[in-house]
């Protein structure tokens, strides 16, 4: 999907914005991993998605390492309060379409075809006998997903690339030992070990 994506853009001679690209690319992955679904990479679904998350790790990030991160209680406080509940509603939002994924999984839910990891939570839920296994804690390791799977992996993806544009050397190795492994420019399963 991606190489597709980049030959189509290419064809066309179009600017790629690196980060926007890499973030769907990750997110695409991390979301097939939760919920068993892919987008496409001009799907507005996608999009909306990604707004979502980076909304809620630039204000957890604002949050952690600012005052607030510091002095909790500053919460009340204007300017403080107007910052806390900003990022409470964009943090609802999030959950909120976590939430209705889940729901949708939980009409489609069979036991027996176990599809994503929300069909595996779902499946604990109903079988653990531990209060541990709720919704809401779904809901929280899928956002812990979502921000320390797709961002995490995003930003190194820009890294390696900005590397290699500064040193073409590196860029040139890392090119030998590709085809050098896959010479026919094919990434297979088995090819990674």
């Amino acid at each position: 999907m991606l190489i597709n994506y980049f030959e189509s853009k290419g064809s066309a001679r179009a600017e790629i914005a690196i980060s926007t690209i890499f973030n769907k690319a990750a997110l695409n992955i991390v979301w097939k991993i939760i919920a068993g679904e892919r987008y496409e990479y001009d799907d507005s679904r996608l999009d909306k998605l990604i707004s979502m998350l980076d909304k809620f790790i630039n204000l957890a990030q604002t949050m952690l390492s600012g005052p607030l991160g510091i002095l909790p209680f500053l919460k009340h406080i204007p300017p403080f309060k107007a910052d806390f509940l900003n990022s409470q509603k964009e943090m609802e939002e999030l959950r909120l379409f976590l939430r209705e994924t889940i729901e949708d999984h939980k009409k489609t839910f069979d036991m027996a075809n176990i599809r994503d990891y929300i069909d595996t939570f779902i499946n604990e839920i109903q079988i653990s006998d531990e209060k541990t296994f709720c919704e809401e804690h779904l809901v929280i390791c899928c956002l812990d997903m979502f921000a320390g799977g797709s961002e995490t992996t995003s930003k190194s993806l820009m890294f390696f690339i900005a590397y290699m544009v500064l040193y073409p050397d590196i860029q040139e190795k890392v090119y030998q030992e590709l085809i050098a492994h896959i010479p026919d420019g094919k990434v297979r399963l088995e090819d990674m070990s």
